[in-house]
């Protein structure tokens, strides 16, 4: 198993992180947009509030947890 090397640098601007985890999960996000559009507007018509409940679950879902896991590494 390899180990992770945190650097001084990333633990004393941690934003930096965040900021490069944003991007990855926007070019994620939008990749699956690209690839199966019809699945997630299905996906959207799941929700009762339709497009404010898949951004509120992907962004409780996916995004906070990895700033949870971000803070405990910092």
């Amino acid at each position: 198993m390899q180990t992770l090397q945190l650097y001084r640098s990333f633990l004393k601007r941690p934003w930096t992180g965040v900021l490069v985890m944003t991007v990855i999960m926007f070019i994620l996000e939008g990749g699956s947009w690209i690839l199966d559009f019809q699945g997630k507007v299905g996906q959207i018509a799941h929700y009762k509030r339709g497009g404010l409940g898949y951004l509120v679950n992907w962004v409780l879902g996916i995004y906070a947890p990895e700033l949870v896991l971000i803070g405990i590494i910092t």
